[in-house]
């Protein structure tokens, strides 16, 4: 079984980072970089475990697997 590595938060509402803490060591959270801020300061999750993507720009995030954050348009930070 392949272990997930990435996790993507698509905004920060509390039914979405729910479970997430500062000790959280799963893999990385995808994220945009306004949701990063907001999970750092707030939940006080480490940088160090946030993936931070830009928008409306296609990343590779592991081997043969892209991502591109689109505005949301639903809250700062939505993707």
């Amino acid at each position: 079984m392949t272990q997930l590595r990435h996790w993507v938060l698509t905004h920060f509402h509390a039914d979405h980072y729910r479970g997430l803490t500062k000790s959280f060591s799963l893999g990385k959270v995808v994220c945009s970089a306004v949701t990063a801020q907001l999970v750092s300061t707030k939940l006080r999750v480490p940088m160090s475990n946030l993936l931070v993507l830009p928008m409306n720009q296609a990343v590779e995030v592991a081997d043969g697997v892209s991502l591109t954050l689109v505005d949301a348009n639903h809250c700062p930070g939505a993707a």
